[in-house]
């Protein structure tokens, strides 16, 4: 089988979510089939495939330029799908999938969904869209959280425009996917009688190993730059920080990840948080926590760092948001509050109970290896592509759905 797989930016190095689910899928399905990989590169993106050489049989790139898509394709493509939609791309698409002729073609994100209007009417590939998160419930939520009445109108037109996007591109698949059955259940009521397939994140647990007893601080891992994890970097710090500090007064306070806010560059202003930027290994930063905090209050998908730490052996307290759509229970393979008191009081306990902390590392660390690990979670989307391409009957077409959205 081959498989021709479509990206937003190359899935390299696997430093941020969505890089490592398509960079540990990719490795595990071309175990058992050809990859052939596209990727449209943002500006200033990474251009070196690094060690997805080893696992695709092509890679070609696309570099996005910095200018928006022509206006012309307003006319037939959703305004929520359009401002990543060039003609030039969809050219190269299809003259590769004419080459190729794969008997898959999947396409990451609903923000490179118009990607399925480049494929030739005639192609006998089925076509899959792998979705990281709903954006539409992802914008809905960060509207929510704005303070700025500008912001929050603007965050709840791109709902808005997402949800009618997502509408019509859900239709126009042979296969969906979601990373949980949270998100599954979301789409179908958007589109129905829409089936999404579940295939959630993972964690590579052959790699990531259990670290012995560390430090005493606190981390929070992430792309700062995404504003769900900038807003709760600054929410933890203002509002549940200093109630732990009540109790544990010399605790230090860990910000890791590429590209923080400015807002969170500025935590870095007390002298025991430590904002530390790109960083090429967060291992070291694991090394010297004793508790990973998840304080998201807004987000979609489901969260790797939590899967992270807990093959890291490190436990985790998370908001309700934070750990959606993970099969994980409360007091067992972590603690959950949404209230910032009882937030404070979930990491407190934890800083002083060391067999706590054991206990849930143990636990978290069993489920990991026994529902999270890559190979077994890429098997899903395997069973998939066999499923496509052993139906007989004809692809689905959006004269199958109604229109209403």
């Amino acid at each position: 089988m081959k498989v021709l797989w479509v990206t937003f930016g190359l899935p390299y190095p696997p430093d941020t979510g969505f890089r490592q689910r398509d960079f540990h899928l990719i490795r595990e399905v071309s175990r058992h089939a050809e990859i052939v990989l596209f990727s449209l590169i943002p500006p200033g993106g990474v251009t070196d495939p690094g060690e997805l050489a080893r696992f695709c049989a092509r890679i070609e790139t696309w570099q996005m330029p910095r200018r928006l898509p022509p206006p012309g394709g307003l006319a037939r493509i959703p305004a929520g799908a359009w401002r990543n939609f060039y003609p030039e791309a969809a050219a190269r698409l299809a003259a590769l999938v004419h080459a190729e002729q794969p008997e898959i073609v999947q396409i990451e994100h609903s923000l490179l969904a118009a990607y399925r209007d480049a494929l030739p009417p005639s192609l006998r590939a089925r076509t899959v869209l792998s979705l990281h998160n709903v954006a539409f419930q992802q914008y809905r939520r960060m509207a929510s959280l704005a303070l700025n009445p500008a912001t929050r109108a603007a965050y709840r037109l791109k709902a808005r425009l997402m949800r009618r996007a997502e509408a019509h591109y859900l239709r126009r698949y042979d296969g969906i996917v979601a990373v949980s059955a949270r998100e599954s259940e979301l789409l179908t009521t958007l589109v129905a009688p829409l089936h999404p397939t579940v295939v959630e994140n993972g964690v590579d647990c052959e790699t990531l190993r259990p670290l012995p007893p560390g430090g005493a601080a606190l981390l929070f891992t992430g792309v700062m730059n995404y504003p769900p994890n900038a807003d709760a970097a600054v929410f933890f710090t203002r509002s549940i920080l200093p109630r732990i500090r009540a109790e544990v007064p010399d605790v230090k306070f860990i910000v890791a990840g590429h590209s923080p806010l400015r807002c969170v560059r500025g935590l870095a202003a007390d002298p025991d948080i430590e904002v530390t930027g790109s960083v090429a290994d967060l291992r070291p930063y694991y090394e010297r926590a004793a508790v990973n905090v998840v304080p998201l209050r807004a987000g979609g998908g489901t969260r790797l760092k939590i899967l992270e730490s807990m093959a890291l052996g490190r436990p985790v307290v998370s908001t309700t948001i934070g750990c959606e759509g993970l099969d994980v229970e409360h007091d067992h393979h972590l603690l959950i509050s949404d209230r910032p008191v009882e937030f404070a009081g979930c990491v407190t306990r934890l800083l002083r109970e060391p067999a706590l902390r054991q206990r849930l590392a143990a636990a978290a660390r069993e489920l990991v290896e026994t529902r999270y690990d890559w190979r077994a979670i890429a098997q899903r989307l395997l069973n998939l592509y066999g499923d496509l391409t052993r139906e007989a009957s004809p692809r689905r077409s959006s004269a199958s759905y109604s229109e209403g959205s």
